[in-house]
């Protein structure tokens, strides 16, 4: 999304507001890319792990999911 657009979606933000916390992440873009990742990688994992939870399998034996 542009700024303009952002501020659209998020009013409460200031477009300096806006434009300083994308010159932060175009500063330090490899940075937190990495971080988003990672967490999504945690965040699968955890997902993945969860399937076969006790609170599941016990939904699953009673069909409701």
């Amino acid at each position: 999304m542009s700024p303009l657009e952002i501020h659209k979606n998020y009013p409460p933000l200031t477009l300096a507001q806006i434009h300083a916390a994308l010159a932060y992440y175009y500063d330090h873009k490899d940075q937190l890319d990495a971080a988003i990742a990672a967490s999504a990688q945690q965040d699968q994992a955890l997902r993945t792990a969860s399937l076969n939870s006790p609170a599941r399998k016990k939904l699953r034996e009673k069909g409701l999911i």
